[in-house]
């Protein structure tokens, strides 16, 4: 039911079928001119269908989009009615939803950063305002909100999987400051110093340590606690995740389960007393009644005797098969006995095993990927037990369960073919569970691991799980249902980490890439040019910065559209990055103009290697439709000296001034900055 909240609430936040239907823009601008022309240059799209909504003052645009459906917003922050970011936290706080563009004329870098902050997806200036960069603009906003949507869902998800965890959550710094608390451990602490945030936990932590401790109640009886501690990343910050489970019941249980074990063994052995007993009266009784035969026959004749004789032998042999199965009863006796004890510690692991459960929630386990066709691959040098898993997963399961009798082996598979899931006997015949392991991490196999073992032992469930494995289940625990909670919830978590993580990647490529290039961006390139002097003047290196320039790339907007020139920009972009070499970094700075860092260069080796670039841009044929055209590039050149302690400003400055004189010259060219002068 949670997971299916949380998916609405994304639904209707964002559409999935938003780029099918009409993008609903709402433009909040104080100019009507202004406003207009941003209509017009929206109406003018025509893959992307927009419905333009105009209004001039920020009341009037709090009211329509409370009662009209809007997919983006862009907003002038100077309004009749409202002024500066003030205006971009009414909108934001009114529809936190929508994702929202703003549009300002002050060229101030301050106020955008601030903009953003607030919740801006980006910034446009009014006297830089390009047709086909306000729509990529639009369309970003909408694309970002909705990955940061998707991210919050997840986040909401893992907080209410710690907050209905079956075992008491605390999370605290790395000082012991509690930071959140889910119900159960408030209910098993029932201690002050839990009800307020930012006090610190009562009792010793030992991180990746699995201990038992007696927790502190207020007007309560002490219990006893089975703690877990683990590292981990809370909002951005290193802290601890502990778990507390109550384990009074459970060692109660034990207690007396023990107690009954004890008192069954002592009915054993009184049991074997009464049948020893038993069987020497029946030998004394043997004895007797052969007497009674032989003094009966004493005076009788040998014919007369033969027939008795004959008798008795075979009463003899009648008894002494009375005897063996005596003896085979009593074998069976202690066999019984044995199997009594081994029923008895059965019985103990399935109640220990029974207060055991999961860090995944329990209503995740209605949902049955073995439903899917799962591939499964399980290394079992047990034929018997292989086998007894494929009768487990049952008939449902309609996927492929593979067989690996060694780790060698299970990893060669793993190499050759994709599987969902590894279920890992512990004991290999060429290693143990933790060997499997460290060679899965050490190849870089990312794959849910659920070991099944006869080892059971808690020190080797927890070292398994700190190596990665996802769950851990002895084999005299192994059923039908254990089994499939175990696939479920292993599937479950794993594919909430690659979603998470595919989302956060995603995130951070839109972030500091340039989407029509590839390249990175200018922000990503401006942050890492700062990087590089930090580091040049730190170990005394060089690099190059290049700045280059597309000639006379507004001619080909003019006479062959802007898409034409939109495909020479991302032509353009992977012939750079093709160029040069995997350890430079190339940007797109604006415009038609781009910028290369060449780490541990030299003017010498940039010339070189620009001198290669200009002119394989300048014979290479550029197509559009029917069109073909050639274009041609113009750059400047400016190493970094660290020995002048230029700033990052100043170096830039270098090379646009190179750049500006492989211009002035003709284009074409490479400038090469020196001090007072230029050169070819």
């Amino acid at each position: 039911m949670i997971q299916k909240n949380l998916f609405t609430l994304e639904q209707q936040a964002f559409p999935r079928d938003i780029h099918r239907r009409i993008i609903q823009v709402l433009v909040i601008e104080g100019d009507p001119d202004m406003a207009s022309a941003i209509k017009r240059k929206l109406q003018k799209a025509v893959k992307m269908p927009f419905h333009v909504t105009c209004i001039e003052r920020l009341e009037d645009g709090l009211a329509h989009l409370g009662n009209h459906e809007t997919h983006v917003i862009v907003l002038d922050l100077m309004l009749p009615d409202s002024q500066d970011v003030d205006t971009l936290r009414r909108v934001t706080t009114h529809s936190p939803d929508v994702p929202v563009v703003v549009l300002t004329g002050k060229q101030d870098e301050e106020l955008a950063i601030q903009a953003m902050q607030i919740g801006a997806q980006d910034y446009l200036f009014k006297s830089q305002l390009d047709e086909d960069f306000l729509i990529r603009s639009l369309c970003y906003a909408i694309e970002r909100k909705k990955f940061v949507s998707m991210l919050q869902v997840n986040d909401k998800w893992f907080k209410m999987l710690i907050e209905n965890n079956p075992d008491g959550i605390v999370i605290t710094d790395k000082t012991r400051h509690i930071l959140y608390v889910n119900a159960i451990a408030r209910r098993l602490f029932d201690h002050p110093s839990l009800e307020l945030l930012d006090e610190r936990i009562p009792v010793n932590m030992h991180p990746n340590n699995i201990t038992e401790i007696f927790l502190p109640r207020k007007g309560a009886e002490t219990i006893l606690a089975q703690m877990r501690v683990m590292e981990l990343e809370w909002e951005g910050n290193a802290a601890y995740i502990l778990s507390f489970r109550d384990i009074s019941d459970q060692k109660r249980i034990q207690s007396e389960l023990e107690k009954s074990i004890q008192d069954l063994n002592h009915t054993v052995e009184e049991l074997q007393k009464a049948n020893q007993k038993i069987l020497e009266q029946q030998k004394a009784v043997i004895k007797e009644e052969r007497l009674k035969v032989l003094l009966q026959m004493a005076d009788a004749t040998a014919n007369e005797l033969n027939q008795p004789i004959i008798e008795l032998l075979s009463g003899i042999e009648h008894m002494g098969g009375f005897k063996n199965m005596l003896k085979d009863l009593y074998h069976h006796m202690d066999q019984i006995e044995n199997i009594g004890h081994e029923i008895s510690d059965i019985v103990r692991k399935i109640g220990q095993f029974q207060d055991h459960d999961t860090a995944f929630p329990s209503n995740h386990d209605t949902f049955d990927y073995l439903e899917e066709g799962l591939k499964i691959l399980s290394v079992e040098d047990s034929g018997v037990f292989f086998n007894m898993i494929k009768m487990y997963l049952g008939k449902e399961y309609k996927g492929t369960l593979t067989q690996a009798p060694s780790i060698d082996e299970a990893i060669s598979i793993l190499g050759k073919e994709s599987y969902d899931l590894v279920l890992l006997d512990y004991m290999i015949e060429d290693g143990n569970g933790l060997d499997f392991l460290k060679l899965l991490n050490k190849r870089g196999v990312e794959i849910p691991v659920i070991v099944i073992t006869g080892q059971g032992d808690e020190m080797v469930a927890s070292q398994m799980i700190q190596a990665g494995a996802y769950d851990y289940l002895p084999k005299e625990m192994v059923r039908r249902d254990s089994l499939k909670k175990a696939v479920n919830n292993a599937i479950g978590k794993f594919r909430l980490i690659q979603e998470t993580r595919m989302v956060r990647g995603k995130l951070t490529d839109m972030a500091t890439r340039d989407v029509l290039t590839g390249l990175y961006n200018r922000r990503y390139f401006m942050e890492s040019l700062e990087r590089e002097i930090s580091r040049a003047g730190r170990y005394h290196t060089s690099f190059v910065l290049c700045m280059m320039d597309l000639d006379h790339f507004k001619d080909v907007n003019d006479t062959y559209g802007h898409p034409a020139g939109d495909m020479v920009l991302g032509e353009f972009g992977h012939m750079l990055k093709s160029a040069i070499r995997q350890s430079d970094l190339a940007c797109r700075y604006g415009g038609e103009e781009f910028a290369v860092i060449l780490i541990g260069a030299d003017m010498k080796n940039a010339e070189s290697i620009m001198g290669r670039f200009k002119d394989l841009i300048g014979s290479h044929l550029f197509q559009y439709g029917s069109s073909v055209f050639q274009l041609t590039v113009s750059i400047g050149i400016a190493s970094y000296d660290h020995k002048k302690f230029l700033s990052l400003k100043e170096l830039v400055s270098h090379a646009d001034q190179a750049l500006y004189q492989a211009k002035k010259a003709g284009r074409n060219r490479i400038m090469s900055f020196q001090g007072s002068g230029d050169r070819d």
